[in-house]
C-alpha cells in the first residue's frame, strides 16, 4: 500500500565480522605445544577465507609479528596475502623493523602507528557494510624509548 515497506525479518547473520589477531611472533606453522597455541598462518588464512565467504570481513593485526626484522617482514607479507586491512604494529615491531609501516603500506595494508597511553588518539574511520568503524591502537612505549613512540 502506497509506499509503506514491510519490515524485513531479523536474521542471525552478522552485518560484518571483525577479525583481530596479534602476537603471531613469527609462527608460520602451529607451534606444536598444544592447548590454545595451535595457530599458524595456514589455519588463519583458512579461517579468513571461510569468514569472507559468509560476508564482509574487517581484518586487523595488532602486531607482535616476530623477534627479528626478517620475521616481521615475513609476517607483513603473510598479512598481505591474507588480505588484512589494517596493521597496528607493536612498539617492539617498530623497534625491530622501523620500516614496517612503509612495508605494510607498499603491500596494500593500511598501517596505523600506535599512540602512547597518555596521548590523544586519532582513530581512523572506515566504512564496512554501511557502518562506520573507528580503528586506533594504544600501547606502552618501548622499553628504551623514554616515553616516545
Amino acid at each position: 500500500m502506497g509506499g509503506v515497506q514491510e519490515p524485513t525479518p531479523a536474521t542471525d547473520a552478522p552485518l560484518f565480522t571483525i577479525v583481530y589477531s596479534a602476537d603471531i611472533d613469527g609462527y608460520l606453522e602451529p607451534c606444536g605445544c598444544g592447548g590454545i597455541n595451535e595457530g599458524g598462518i595456514a589455519r588463519q588464512a583458512t579461517l579468513l577465507k571461510q569468514l569472507r565467504a559468509q560476508g564482509p570481513v574487517l581484518a586487523i593485526s595488532g602486531g607482535g609479528l616476530g623477534g627479528i626484522p626478517e620475521a616481521v617482514s615475513a609476517m607483513v607479507n603473510a598479512l598481505a596475502t591474507m588480505r588484512y586491512d589494517y596493521l597496528i604494529p607493536s612498539a617492539a615491531d617498530l623497534e625491530i623493523c622501523p620500516a614496517v609501516l612503509d612495508e605494510a603500506a607498499s603491500l596494500g595494508i593500511r598501517a596505523l602507528r600506535r599512540a602512547a597511553p597518555s596521548s590523544a588518539v586519532a582513530p581512523e574511520v572506515v566504512e564496512v557494510a554501511g557502518l562506520r568503524v573507528a580503528i586506533a591502537g594504544v600501547s606502552p612505549p618501548p622499553p628504551n624509548s623514554r616515553g616516545l613512540l
